[in-house]
């Protein structure tokens, strides 16, 4: 069945996405192939049952809530972006908790001389004598903060508080609802077409 087929290829990009989250430029590969595959999946659906007495009508009833539309919409424009303009490229976004008393008066002063300027960021891991640390002073044009990293996202502008990979299962097991209720409803009515790829072809020849 071509819904199937074209289904359990979105599940393979997406399968490949999670087995290469750490993976540069890979997952981003794998990614604008995923959209790309997931998106067409409703259309390879309408292809093959909107032929079927009942089906548009159950396509119809389809009533999505503000908040899917909305989340909709983002996924789509990513797929316009991705096969017509720009391939999809995911960022890594780091998350950190500054602790109390970090930011002093010079040091906010300083941050906002620095406002819309590019910054290059060191991030150093301390392991022995923490407490004993000097933080919050500037030397050398240097910013010393510390904190602690509370979640590391591969994110999309459309999507950039949420990693991508959590929204493209999100994105799939949505499609997943649809497709096993149309299956559910409809699966019965449609001829299948042998999809067999062996094909032997025999000719007879002279001795």
């Amino acid at each position: 069945m071509r819904t199937t087929r074209k289904f359990d290829e979105a599940k393979f990009f997406l399968d490949l996405l999670e087995e290469n989250t750490n993976e540069d430029p890979q997952f981003d590969y794998f990614l604008n192939a995923f959209i790309s595959s997931a998106r067409s999946i409703l259309w390879i659906m309408r292809a093959e049952f909107s032929d079927i007495k009942g089906w548009e009508q159950w396509f119809g009833s389809l009533n999505p809530s503000k908040e899917e539309i909305s989340f909709l919409k983002k996924v789509n424009d990513m797929r316009v972006r991705s096969l017509k303009s720009d391939p999809l490229l995911t960022r890594v976004h780091m998350k950190v908790d500054i602790l109390d008393g970090a930011f002093t008066e010079e040091v906010n002063e300083y941050l906002k001389r620095l406002d819309g300027k590019n910054v290059t960021f060191t991030i150093e891991t301390l392991e022995e004598d923490i407490e004993n640390q000097e933080y919050g002073i500037i030397e050398q044009g240097t910013v010393k903060l510390r904190g602690k990293v509370n979640g590391v996202v591969r994110a999309l502008d459309d999507f950039p508080d949420r990693d991508i990979l959590d929204i493209c299962k999100e994105y799939y097991y949505q499609l997943k609802t649809i497709v096993d209720e149309c299956l559910e409803k409809f699966s019965d009515k449609i001829t299948v077409k042998n999809n067999g790829k062996l094909r032997i072809k025999m000719n007879k020849v002279e001795e």
